[in-house]
C-alpha cells in the first residue's frame, strides 16, 4: 500500500470531493448574501428574496397612489382586524394592509402586481381563484365598515424604507415601511402636518 498524499490542487480535489461541494455551497451562499445586502433582505431563500424585491418594486411603482387611502375600501373582521383594499388606478396594482386593532405599528402591507391577476385559473387545477359572484359580493360589505385612515405624506427614507405620516381617529403616526416585507419597522405618535 502506498501512502502517497496528493501533491497539486487538483489531486486534493479529487481526494477531496466533499471539501469542493461545500467550497461552492459557501460560495454561492456568500453571493446570495452579497446581492440582497444594503435591500433591507435578510437570510431569504432566493424564491423568497425575488418575491421581496417585487413587493419593493411595486411599492416604488405606486409610490402616489399610496397618498390616496381615502378611496380605498376598507373592512372590519369580527376579530377587529381593520382590511385596507386599495385599488391604484395608474397602474392596476393593489395594495392590501392588514393591521391588528388600534396598533398600527403592527401593519402588514402585500402588493399585487396587475399582471398578476390576469390568469386567474390556478395552475393546472382549472379552478378559478375569484369566482364572479364572490368578486361582485365583496363591494357591499366593504362600504358598511369604513375605518377612517389616510396617508398626508410620505418620502423614502432609505433603500426600500418608506416613511409615512398616516392620520387615523387616534391622531397622526409616523410609520417607517420596511417595502421588501410591508412590515412596519417604526412607528411614533406625529403632529397632523402634511410634511414630513
Amino acid at each position: 500500500m502506498s501512502n502517497e498524499q496528493p501533491r497539486r490542487w487538483w489531486q486534493w480535489v479529487l481526494v477531496y470531493p466533499t471539501l469542493l461541494t461545500g467550497v461552492l455551497t459557501f460560495l454561492l451562499a456568500a453571493w446570495q448574501v452579497y446581492q440582497t445586502s444594503g435591500t433591507g433582505i435578510h437570510l431569504a431563500d432566493a424564491g423568497e428574496a425575488k418575491y421581496l424585491k417585487e413587493q419593493n418594486a411595486l411599492a416604488e411603482r405606486n409610490f402616489e397612489c399610496m397618498m390616496d387611502l381615502p378611496s380605498a375600501k376598507h373592512l372590519k373582521t369580527p376579530t377587529n382586524i381593520q382590511i385596507l383594499v386599495l385599488p391604484c388606478e395608474k397602474t392596476g396594482d393593489i395594495m392590501v394592509r392588514g393591521t391588528p386593532p388600534d396598533d398600527l405599528s403592527k401593519s402588514k402591507t402585500t402588493w399585487l402586481a396587475a399582471e398578476k391577476l390576469i390568469d386567474t385559473r390556478i395552475a393546472g387545477l382549472g379552478l378559478t381563484l375569484f369566482p364572479e359572484a364572490l368578486a361582485e359580493d365583496l363591494d357591499d360589505p366593504l362600504k358598511n365598515h369604513q375605518v377612517p385612515q389616510q396617508v398626508i405624506c410620505q418620502r423614502w427614507v432609505g433603500q426600500g424604507m418608506l416613511l409615512q405620516r398616516v392620520q387615523t381617529l387616534q391622531g397622526c403616526f409616523d410609520i417607517v415601511i420596511n417595502t421588501y416585507y410591508g412590515t412596519v419597522v417604526q412607528s411614533a405618535p406625529a403632529p397632523c402636518y402634511p410634511q414630513c
